[in-house]
């Protein structure tokens, strides 16, 4: 670390990235704060390796959308085409996570496919999802 600074704060797109760079920080002795973006515990935890996580509860928000879901949904069977955020982000793995673990419940929610954002690709593999599934529920108004 060249700079000498007092503190540190990170906040990559990705979470993978973040582990060598909260580590080597911690070596020099700067405390550093992990913002929006978490690491795998098994790696590396707050207050040994890092400071502090500043963020939102993404696997949370994850469980809730699938609440949400679930009350809204007005059907026997339902067949869910899953967007996901950015790829390899904390965000999108753990609002994944809370999502998929909500819906594992009920037998009636079958999520077909799941992409992460890219208009044409996702776009694409949900047309393919939907058009080979042989039975699809009516549309509710």
């Amino acid at each position: 670390m060249p700079l000498n600074p007092a503190l540190a704060d990170q906040s990559p797109r990705e979470e993978k990235p973040l582990v060598p760079a909260a580590m080597k920080a911690r070596a020099a002795g700067i405390p550093t704060f992990l913002v929006d973006r978490s690491v795998d515990p098994n790696v590396a935890r707050a207050g040994e390796h890092y400071v502090a996580f500043l963020g939102s509860d993404f696997v949370d928000q994850g469980r809730r959308v699938s609440e949400w879901t679930l009350e809204n949904f007005k059907g026997e069977a339902g067949i869910i085409v899953e967007l996901e955020g950015t790829t390899g982000s904390s965000p999108a793995n753990d609002r994944k996570k809370g999502f998929d673990d909500e819906m594992a419940m009920h037998d009636h929610m079958t999520i077909v496919a799941s992409a992460p954002p890219s208009p044409r690709s996702s776009a694409s593999r949900a047309r393919r999802s939907l058009s080979s599934t042989s039975t699809m529920p009516a549309p509710t108004p």
